[in-house]
């Protein structure tokens, strides 16, 4: 009686052939949705296999999770075959990207954005990444190149940097500059040439500049000592070598140089002094360092007594390996009752000019002066010494 009032065929379970039994149609079922939630009690039409009209029937609908009483393909289709429904296409997903970093090895602040695809187009926005690619990676369908750092999707994803990321080491340039732009190195007398940074690695040569920082700088950010002046000082170590001089001056991670100091002293066994008393000496003292074209010096007087050491002057100064250094000594004990006056006189040239040449502590010269008179009261003997120190 039932199925003559609902017009069903009685001979059959399923009169409209869509999937669900007739009992099924009438009394209704439970299901679950495909993008989330659930229903129960659905009924549809028993007479027609598509009660809503969206040309899936009624049983393919409930087993795809999508509500056979509304007209909802979209949820189900996929027109241009991208492995994408239209449904998702169309209403889309959610992006978050990351610029490029402005402090060296901390991601900067996200920014979201909504983007959709278009249903009827396998890449929309013709990046070599299909719709349903770039929905599974999070990327911009609409946008070749999602985190606008100057690389594709696609390439990104050759490379293995992350396309939602402009900057993905946080070395304070983009992916596309470390893959495109290269370094052009000059080193003072060398011929410049070009390398590229990893933009997969923030600090490939490990001396604490990160290449975006090396790029400002002009250095190689596959060398920790572009200038290869060594002494276990990387490019980031020269930049904090300094004179203390007002401006300070720092060595320079382009120009194989050092930091020298030089020191020059005197040690006095006898003053020379012709006071039987024991008064002191006194020492009249010219030394100079001439670096290159640039010629320092100092000079005075010192009055020293047997046994003293005493410093005649200190100079520090950034130097290049490439300038020739010449220090000069000129010292001699002041006896105005003495015959000369200008005893003990002593006066020491020193040249370094095989360059480039690292002047260190074993370079250090020492000068004796040993004046043994008749008169052993006014006897002087000494030692100058010309002491080098290096950063």
């Amino acid at each position: 009686m039932i199925e003559y009032q609902l017009g069903t065929d009685a001979k059959r379970r399923d009169t409209d052939g869509d999937g669900l039994t007739d009992g099924e149609e009438v009394n209704g079922f439970n299901m679950q949705l495909r993008f989330g939630g659930a229903l129960t009690g659905v009924t549809t039409d028993p007479l027609n296999p598509d009660t809503d009209g969206d040309t899936l029937p009624d049983g393919a609908e409930r087993d795809l999770g999508v509500d056979p009483r509304v007209n909802d393909g979209d949820m189900v289709f996929d027109d241009d075959g991208d492995g994408l429904v239209n449904f998702v296409e169309t209403t889309g997903w959610t992006v978050t990207t990351y610029p490029v970093s402005v402090t060296a090895h901390v991601q900067p602040a996200a920014v979201t954005r909504n983007v959709t695809s278009d249903p009827s187009l396998r890449d929309t926005d013709g990046d070599g990444l299909d719709d349903q690619a770039e929905f599974l990676r999070g990327t911009d369908p609409r946008n070749p190149d999602t985190d606008g750092d100057g690389l594709d999707d696609a390439a990104e994803v050759a490379a293995g940097t992350n396309p939602l990321d402009a900057d993905t080491d946080n070395d304070l340039r983009t992916d596309g500059a470390e893959l495109q732009v290269p370094f052009v190195v000059q080193v003072a007398g060398q011929a410049s040439y070009q390398v590229f940074s990893d933009p997969l690695v923030a600090d490939a040569d490990l001396d604490t500049l990160v290449d975006g920082s090396e790029f400002v700088l002009g250095t190689d950010p596959t060398k920790a000592d572009t200038d290869g002046d060594g002494e276990g000082t990387n490019d980031a170590a020269e930049l904090t070598v300094c004179t203390t001089a007002n401006p300070a001056v720092c060595r320079n991670p382009l120009v194989p140089d050092q930091l020298v100091t030089i020191t020059f002293r005197i040690d006095v066994v006898r003053d020379g002094d012709v006071d039987v008393g024991g008064g002191v000496g006194e020492f009249h003292y010219d030394v100079g360092a001439r670096f290159g074209a640039t010629n320092l010096s100092d000079n005075g007087w010192r009055y020293p007594e047997d046994g003293d050491k005493l410093t005649f002057w200190t100079v520090t100064r950034i130097r290049p390996l490439s300038e020739a250094l010449v220090t000069t000594v000129d010292v001699y004990e002041d006896d105005p009752a003495g015959s000369p006056t200008d005893q003990c006189h002593m006066q020491q040239t020193a040249t370094f000019n095989q360059v480039p040449l690292s002047i260190g502590p074993a370079d250090n010269k020492t000068y004796s002066m040993s004046h043994l008179p008749n008169d052993i009261i006014s006897a002087c003997v000494y030692t100058v010494y010309v002491e080098f120190e290096v950063r």
